[in-house]
């Protein structure tokens, strides 16, 4: 695990960040890990998911996501990652008032880090 490791995990934070924006829910589920799929696509459809993010936002909002430390545990045979992300609702009619920083949790999955966020500890 290295700058790499590290590299990727930024990258798919940030490709995260425009699926949300995009309101693509098929997208988010391509950078999701196995377990957060399962659960989107229980909660979820495009339309519903769409929704959910424009209630959340304003039609017009969107994430500004900032990557602080991202941290790699490549011991015991499986890869996990914690990063720390910063993210700010920018738009005119946003119900989220505030930055929120939290502690993301990714793991690696067929060879490609995802972010899994039904396992992550929200501070």
């Amino acid at each position: 695990a290295g700058a790499d490791d590290e590299q990727q995990i930024r990258d798919v934070i940030a490709a995260e960040t425009k699926t949300l924006n995009d309101r693509d829910l098929a997208a988010l589920i391509g950078v999701r890990c196995a377990a957060d799929v399962q659960m989107l696509q229980t909660q979820f459809t495009s339309q519903t998911f769409a929704a959910e993010i424009d209630t959340l936002l304003g039609a017009d909002g969107r994430w500004e996501v900032v990557v602080g430390e991202v941290r790699v545990d490549a011991g015991a045979g499986k890869a996990e990652a914690e990063a720390e992300v910063t993210s700010t609702p920018v738009g005119s009619s946003t119900v989220v008032s505030r930055s929120l920083t939290d502690t993301t949790t990714l793991r690696k999955e067929s060879g490609g880090w995802k972010l899994c966020i039904s396992s992550s500890r929200v501070r």
